[in-house]
């Protein structure tokens, strides 16, 4: 093979290119529940895909991306203002101490092309965003790194959590346009502390393949998957050195992704045309820094998960609510025995009932328009 072929031969690998998906279980069902989510016409406005660094977020939320852009490809054509999808990634670097709202607001109106992203204020920011949003019909927001809206909250200053979970609130305020968090676990006390937001927000779990034997099974299948879709780039059967290859990606595709395209380039380099467990070898994480990894991973699944704990102080909350004394109004006959005793006669001061017009009580259902049960028989007589 001369010079040119091989060059040919490795420009074809796949993988490098950062718009090829590694099909796999885990990521099919993230994304066939995020799609669920954006065409059920409800109130949940917000989906936050969480997963542990490596597990392939940020792919799945280009994915998305572009999947909605091709759906649209025609109408954008048409209409250059139209931008159906908007994908920002909120990572900044900084060494402020306090957050800045204006940078996260200014990052996002510049990706909707917004003429003059700057705003004064916060509110300012805002009003911007939210006609910005509405003038290009936009359906979807997605902000990969959403972590960063948290960065540097002490975990146990639940107001100041508050107050961030607020803000991200009012970012599609009185728009149609669906919000889509990407993030770590790390953002998991966001939603949490907030009732209004934890009840519009579903979250979507993108999951690594644990050391579990019916995990560790599946991970088998993306190798098997992995072998013979690129036979031509692998000189090592990866499935047979599964355990090699887990102890290295943590059960982590996207890490694994990228695993496998710095020891590409390792064979590359050696003039091989496949790659061998010598370049899995030199290119593979070290234990430094597969450890935080693993610990940060086992953390976020375990906040994730419901426990015995969390399930204890449910049901003690419902306990409390059957057996909570709460204040009730006065049966009104015996406001009207009261009446009496006083001595104040009151009805000599309103209006005759003819002239009293009748107000329907604030989110009252009108009985006229909702039913709530089958419609009564009418008696027919005999």
């Amino acid at each position: 093979m001369n010079s040119s072929e091989f060059n040919k031969h490795w420009s074809a690998f796949e993988l490098r290119d950062s718009t090829t998906t590694i099909e796999h279980q885990a990521f099919n069902e993230a994304m066939t529940k995020l799609k669920r989510i954006k065409a059920t016409q409800d109130d949940t406005w917000l989906a936050q895909l969480v997963a542990p660094t490596g597990a392939g977020k940020t792919h799945a939320a280009t994915v998305l991306h572009g999947e909605v852009l091709d759906k649209h490809a025609e109408e954008m054509k048409a209409d250059p203002t139209f931008m159906p999808s908007v994908y920002v990634s909120m990572s900044l670097l900084s060494d402020k101490k306090n957050h800045n709202w204006s940078d996260d607001h200014w990052k996002i109106l510049h990706a909707l092309r917004h003429p003059n992203p700057r705003s004064r204020d916060l509110s300012e920011a805002r009003e911007k965003l939210n006609k910005a949003l509405v003038a290009r019909r936009t359906e979807q927001l997605l902000l990969d790194e959403a972590a960063h809206f948290i960065s540097g909250c002490d975990p146990n200053d639940i107001e100041a959590i508050k107050r961030r979970a607020n803000v991200v609130k009012s970012l599609t305020e009185d728009t149609q346009t669906r919000l889509v968090l990407c993030a770590t676990y790390d953002l998991l006390p966001m939603i949490r502390v907030d009732g209004q937001l934890a009840r519009r927000n579903q979250v979507v779990h993108l999951k690594r393949y644990r050391n579990t034997a019916d995990d560790r099974a599946k991970f088998t299948a993306v190798l098997c998957y992995l072998d013979q879709e690129y036979s031509d780039h692998l000189a090592v059967s990866l499935m047979k050195i599964d355990d090699t290859i887990y102890r290295g990606c943590l059960g982590l595709i996207g890490t694994l992704r990228n695993w496998l395209v710095r020891a590409s380039t390792s064979a590359e380099q050696r003039g091989k045309r496949g790659i061998a467990k010598y370049d899995l070898e030199e290119t593979k994480l070290s234990l430094g820094e597969l450890t935080p990894m693993l610990e940060g991973a086992l953390n976020g699944e375990e906040s994730l998960a419901d426990t015995l704990q969390d399930r204890t102080n449910f049901d003690a909350l419902l306990i409390q609510d059957q057996t909570a004394e709460r204040g009730e109004l006065p049966d009104e006959s015996d406001a009207a025995d009261s009446r009496e005793v006083g001595g104040t006669d009151k009805e000599d001061t309103q209006p005759p009932p003819s002239k009293i017009k009748k107000r329907r009580r604030c989110g009252r259902p009108n009985p006229k328009r909702i039913r709530t049960g089958p419609p009564e028989e009418e008696s027919t007589g005999t």
